[in-house]
């Protein structure tokens, strides 16, 4: 199924294999001088931390990891390499000796170079790069195509029409935030996450991942286009994260349920909070940080649950066809349970691919409010098509304030209130945040993963524009954003020229600059940046020799 390569006669080394892999940035003859300075050194007890921090001993440096350690995988990468023993080697207690074994744990962990910032020639063959899972790269494309087909494809004026844009509508974006999930889980380990010192520098790294989408998302915003920009919750969901990191993928799994299915009532209590402190979105950090977690596009409070059912299929192992089988499977299951009471309702299949009549019909006799549109700073009733068309065109600004102006004192209970919030959840339509509406797109979005996935190799040659495409989405997006802003005035008619356009001269490019260069340009300048962060100072990556010896 998979194409992976050969290693010296021995069986072909597969990219999910973490906890198999050799350090990549040690050669044998680094490894034996390690072994043999360490074996040298007195039996003299020295801690961990002042191993990392001696400044003043005489020292005997590491060398080998900076001259031939492989670039690392980074998240929105989804490369499959992983560096090196993660699951063998643990911290020394203080007080105790490392060993030679633990000394090149730690050196690999916090002394791997940075990766230049500026684009790396391709030297091999081209999309053939077999540290990557080509699959995985697919989807993620295909994802990247829905999202800018639901922000700048023409809209049908009708949303009972059974279209594909309207399946890309929400399903595209809750399949983006699944594949984060899954690359994450890639990173830290795979099936077997890290251990000992490969944790701290993961976090580390992470970290500074997220800052920079946070940033990178503020630059994109600043531009005032009507797209939801998805970059700085994408952050956001890497740091909340971070806890699961450590965990199996059964207890990920469960918390990602917990997040899918009960997320509404999170989001409600934020509101219901938001309304009573009459919290105003004026750009503050705190406020910024609220409105990520529970009145944006893409709440956490909901949005995580995303994350956290990617993670636990990377945990559960993408390398076994058996693995992919029984997630697909359960995803399909899950999605069509979701959907069929909408379909059994509506008596067809437009449920599955937007709102229909009946599901409208039920929605509005279920829930507390009418659909309500901004008319500047006030909200007046309207129907859900007008809605739909203003909310299409808003800016992040109107965004808040009609977040701001839904949010009054209520006149009713809290119980009124939450009665009135649960009958709502009974809809499927998309960015709805009900338990229908998030479980079953992550079904779906779980079991295309494990159908690409499952392509492998042949991902190349039946998708290569998606591969490319999913190999710098990062870069793709921010272009994606950047044409929309520049060329405002050519997405506003009636055609869909613009779009295939736009979506065609982005597949050409990625295709042409993966041929020639490693990575995208934003991928490599994130990589260097993360890898930095997780760096210690050189003269800390050292081992400390005894006095006298």
């Amino acid at each position: 199924m998979h194409d992976f390569p050969e290693r010296d006669g021995r069986r072909p080394l597969s990219p999910y294999d973490s906890h198999n892999r050799p350090a990549p940035g040690l050669s044998t003859d680094s490894e034996s001088n390690v072994r043999a300075a360490a074996a040298q050194q007195p039996d003299t007890r020295v801690s961990v931390t002042e191993l990392l921090t001696a400044d003043e001993q005489p020292e005997v440096e590491m060398v080998g990891a900076a001259e031939t350690e492989q670039p690392l995988p980074g998240p929105e990468e989804g490369e499959a390499t992983a560096p090196g023993k993660t699951d063998t080697v643990a911290a020394p207690s203080a007080g105790t000796r490392p060993t030679a074994d633990e000394q090149e744990e730690l050196v690999r962990a916090f002394s791997a170079p940075a990766r230049r910032w500026w684009p790396q020639l391709r030297r091999g063959a081209f999309l053939g790069d077999a540290r990557r899972l080509p699959g995985l790269d697919a989807v993620r494309g295909l994802a990247l195509a829905g999202m800018m087909a639901a922000h700048s494809a023409k809209q049908v004026e009708e949303v009972t029409s059974p279209t594909w844009l309207g399946f890309a509508n929400g399903h595209s974006s809750i399949l983006f935030a699944t594949v984060a999930g899954v690359s994450l889980a890639i990173i830290t380990g795979g099936g077997r996450a890290h251990t000992g010192p490969w944790v701290v520098r993961d976090r580390l790294r992470i970290f500074a991942r997220a800052f920079a989408l946070f940033v990178l998302g503020s630059l994109m915003a600043i531009l005032g286009t009507p797209i939801g920009i998805i970059l700085g919750s994408y952050g956001l969901w890497f740091v909340l994260a971070l806890p699961f990191l450590r965990c199996r993928w059964q207890t990920v799994l469960l918390a990602a349920s917990v997040f899918l299915g009960l997320g509404w009532m999170l989001q409600w209590a934020g509101l219901l909070l938001a309304g009573n402190l009459d919290l105003k979105f004026d750009g503050q950090l705190g406020n910024t940080l609220f409105a990520l977690l529970f009145t944006s596009q893409y709440p956490a409070a909901i949005w995580l649950g995303f994350v956290l059912a990617g993670l636990a299929l990377g945990r559960a192992g993408l390398g076994s066809a058996r693995t992919l089988w029984r997630w697909g499977l359960a995803g399909a299951v899950v999605f069509v349970g979701c959907v069929t009471p909408f379909v059994w309702q509506a008596g067809s299949l437009e449920p599955v691919w937007g709102v229909s009549p009946a599901l409208v019909d039920s929605v509005d006799q279920s829930a507390p409010t009418e659909p309500e549109c901004l008319d500047g700073e006030t909200l007046y009733p309207c129907t859900p098509e007008e809605q739909q068309q203003q909310m299409d065109t808003w800016t992040n600004e109107q965004w808040d304030t009609f977040m701001r102006a839904q949010r009054r004192p209520p006149e009713e209970s809290v119980w009124q209130l939450l009665w009135g919030a649960a009958r709502s959840q009974w809809t499927i339509a998309p960015h709805s945040g009900s338990p229908f509406e998030a479980l079953g797109s992550a079904g779906f979005a779980v079991a295309a993963i494990c159908a690409f996935t499952a392509l492998g190799r042949w991902a190349k040659l039946l998708a290569a524009p998606l591969v490319a495409m999913g190999s710098m989405s990062l870069s793709s997006y921010c272009l994606h954003v950047v044409l929309m802003w520049h060329f405002a005035d050519n997405f506003t008619g009636e055609t869909n020229t613009p779009f295939l356009m736009m979506l065609g001269g982005i597949a050409v490019v990625t295709l042409v600059w993966a041929a020639l260069f490693q990575r995208g340009p934003l991928e490599q300048a994130m990589a260097w940046f993360a890898d930095g962060a997780a760096r210690l100072p050189r003269q800390a990556r050292t081992v400390p020799r005894a006095a006298g010896s």
